[in-house]
């Protein structure tokens, strides 16, 4: 979904990844003057049949809450190139991939690229923990802080009683909200 691959700046800027399968980049200033693009290589690999069923369940559950049903649901053989986008008032760029070709660092949960405010790749960031990357939300807020709603995605699935599995998971634990701040 397009929310996923937009953010807005300090200065009032928007940063949007506009394509679905490129890691690729526009800044652009409040009043929508290109400032500037950048981009970086990436594999978009290819969905496995769990992440395939997981998409159609959430393209489902949105599709509840149109007046007519769609008559149609396909996903796409890839994940989106960019799960996450957020800016921090320092301007940093900070970008969750929808796929890597590497499996996590062990104790890590997920994994964000960092881009420094004129767009250069500064570095990679490991978050640690007991979160799921597929079913816990996270949140990078302006001042640097990092809020993960844990079973956001299960609670939303049965919001929209989409699946049983999201059901007995919400039933089991209840939605969580954790704010980390960043270490000094």
């Amino acid at each position: 979904f397009i929310w996923q691959r937009l953010a807005t700046g300090p200065a009032g800027e928007v940063v949007i990844a506009p394509d679905r399968q490129d890691m690729r980049f526009a800044v652009h200033a409040a009043d929508g003057k290109l400032v500037r693009t950048f981009s970086r290589e990436y594999d978009p690999g290819t969905r496995t049949d769990d992440q395939r069923q997981l998409a159609h369940q959430i393209i489902t559950a949105v599709g509840a809450n149109y007046p007519v049903p769609p008559r149609e649901i396909r996903t796409e053989d890839a994940q989106a190139a960019v799960n996450g986008l957020w800016v921090t008032d320092d301007g940093r760029i900070w970008v969750q991939a929808g796929y890597r070709t590497t499996p996590l660092p062990d104790g890590t949960w997920t994994l964000l690229d960092v881009y420094d405010a004129e767009g250069h790749f500064a570095r990679q960031v490991a978050l640690t923990g007991d979160h799921d990357e597929d079913r816990d939300a996270i949140h990078i807020q302006p001042d640097g802080r990092c809020i993960v709603v844990v079973g956001a995605l299960d609670a939303f699935l049965n919001q929209q009683a989409v699946s049983a599995e999201a059901e007995e998971a919400a039933e089991s634990s209840p939605l969580e909200v954790i704010c980390y701040r960043p270490a000094p």
